[in-house]
Formats: structure tokens, sequence, C-alpha cells
């Protein structure tokens, strides 16, 4: 009986302690640059990706999203690196892409002209993807010529690109 109880404390123990350090590990991370497009910073939102950091503005008031998000990069990018101001900047990522609007067309929303995959434009490097994954969801990433460069690029191998969207 006390090995049984002893071997419960133990395990309790371990899996607290894990708990803790991954915590503490994922705080070590989160806010640092990663990569950089265009002057724009993309930030590790950690392991604990689905967790809020807080909400992150521009000098100026203009609200990007919940800190270091993919939602909240796409707006930072847009704002910072063209001057863009969506006028809903509200929403998640699948809802940045309008799946009622034909290839091509202005998205009032964002105030962004988006494509569907396969469109026969050829799309500058300054847009970004929205890519919809088996168990994550929809996420959005600015495109470089030669790669995506997004924090979210590395959270699954299943990702669908659905969309770009394109500031003109």
């Amino acid at each position: 009986m006390k090995r049984r109880v002893r071997a419960i404390w133990k395990s309790a123990f371990l899996l607290t302690a894990g708990i803790v350090g991954l915590y503490f590990w994922n705080a070590q991370r989160v806010g640092k640059a990663l990569d950089c497009y265009r002057n724009v910073p993309v930030y590790d939102n950690g392991l604990l990706f689905f967790r809020s950091y807080g909400r992150h503005y521009s000098k100026d008031g203009y609200y990007y999203g919940q800190k270091w998000q993919c939602v909240e990069y796409i707006k930072r990018f847009f704002y910072d690196a063209k001057g863009h101001e969506m006028p809903d900047v509200m929403g998640h990522a699948k809802s940045f892409f309008d799946e009622t609007l034909p290839d091509g067309a202005l998205n009032q929303r964002r105030g962004l002209v988006q494509y569907r995959n396969g469109s026969s434009d050829n799309h500058a490097p300054m847009t970004c993807s929205f890519l919809r994954t088996r168990n994550m969801g929809m996420w959005a990433s600015s495109r470089k010529q030669a790669g995506i460069s997004s924090r979210s690029s590395n959270r699954t191998s299943s990702a669908t690109p659905v969309s770009t969207s394109r500031l003109l």
C-alpha cells in the first residue's frame, strides 16, 4: 500500500514539474522575433499558441489583434508595410476569406482583393495566404517570394492553401 501511495505522489510531482517546466520554457519563447519580412518582424507565439498574451496596438491606436497570433501578424504586416487599415479588424483567420466572393473580387470587410487557390492571377510578393488544416482550422501567413514567413508555418504539415489576398 505504501508503494502505491508513494508511486502516486511521485507521478503527481513529475506531472506538476513537467507542466511548470512547460510554462516556464514557453514564457522564454513568446514574443521573440523569428523572422522579418518587409521590416515587419514575425514573433513566436510559443508552444501554447492558443493562449492570449494580450492585445497589440500600433503607436497610433490601430488594433492589430492578440499577440502574437497569425491574424495579428497579417494586420500588422499590411498596416506597417503598406499603410493599409482593414475596415473590419475583428475576426479569426477563417473570417478573412469570404467564400461567397468570386476570384479577384474586393473583400469589403478587409479592403483587400482576394484570389482563390489556382487563380490565373500572378500574385505579388505582398500577399497573404489563408490555409485550412485538418487539426488547426484556418490560419494566415504572408508570403515571401521564395517561401512562407509565419510563426505558424511549422505547426502542421497538412496545410492546404485555399486563398490569397492582396492589397492593390
